[in-house]
């Protein structure tokens, strides 16, 4: 290795050496120190007069790494997790149990215990620096179950095989209502590929096409906008209303 190079070398690890230094030295406070789920956590709630706080996540959401970034490094929210909970993160594909469980809030889901493991608050999606403290502040002065705890629905199966026909004009009135003819698929905020809706388009556009063929084939051919043209893979969804907007930390390598 020529003497040259040999200095180039240390350059780059005295720079990065350095730079963590510096990193380490602009983020000032306390730091939250997460769990990994267990029974235990719940005699250690209780023991120690705390609540179980959990962070359902998963690698590919994009909202998850917002939130851990902008929430959870924050130094007063860390200050108050630490005073008053035991935080637990979980990536929900590891955890199939809690991820069935909790589908319907996330992802990212925030769910708050009390030591018994009665749910106290069940939050669906990002939560801001601000709202995470007035919550955890609130849970605090009062720890009973709020308003986003409800018993689960009941379900209720019907005689027949099928959907009646006032269900099926329902669904197929909310299909066309939302599907974004200027930009193709079905949502105006982020853009991704609706399986289901696809599937029945095509389905129908076999026997009548029209506006079923249109809607298939427009959607399929943006979605192709997803494809990274320098990693490869496809991303998980585009924001901002377009399908141009997608970010590297939902890339589904293929």
């Amino acid at each position: 290795m020529s003497r040259h190079l040999i200095k180039l070398v240390l350059r780059f690890y005295l720079f990065f050496l350095l730079g963590g230094l510096v990193w380490a030295k602009d983020r000032p406070g306390e730091t939250i120190q997460w769990h990994t789920w267990s029974p235990a956590l719940f005699e250690q709630a209780k023991r120690e007069h705390r609540f179980v706080l959990l962070d359902l996540e998963a690698v590919w959401c994009h909202w998850c790494h917002v939130m851990d970034s902008n929430t959870y490094a924050n130094p007063a929210v860390a200050a108050l997790v630490k005073s008053n909970y035991i935080a637990v993160r979980v990536d929900q594909d590891s955890r199939p149990d809690l991820s069935s469980r909790y589908e319907n809030y996330g992802w990212p889901a925030t769910i708050v215990f009390n030591g018994e493991g009665g749910e106290i608050v069940k939050r669906q999606g990002y939560i801001p620096p601000g709202e995470m403290m007035a919550m955890l502040k609130a849970i605090v002065a009062d720890p009973s179950s709020g308003p986003s705890v409800r018993p689960p629905v009941k379900i209720v199966f019907g005689d027949g095989l099928g959907l009646s026909s006032v269900w099926r004009d329902r669904l197929q009135r909310q299909l066309d209502a939302g599907y974004d003819a200027r930009m193709a698929g079905w949502g105006r905020e982020q853009k991704f590929l609706n399986c289901d809706n696809v599937e029945y388009c095509l389905a129908r556009a076999g026997t009548e096409g029209g506006h079923y063929e249109k809607m298939a084939r427009e959607t399929l051919a943006a979605q192709q906008q997803l494809i990274d043209p320098v990693w490869g893979g496809v991303y998980q969804y585009s924001t901002d209303g377009d399908w141009k907007r997608s970010s590297p930390e939902i890339n589904l390598v293929l």
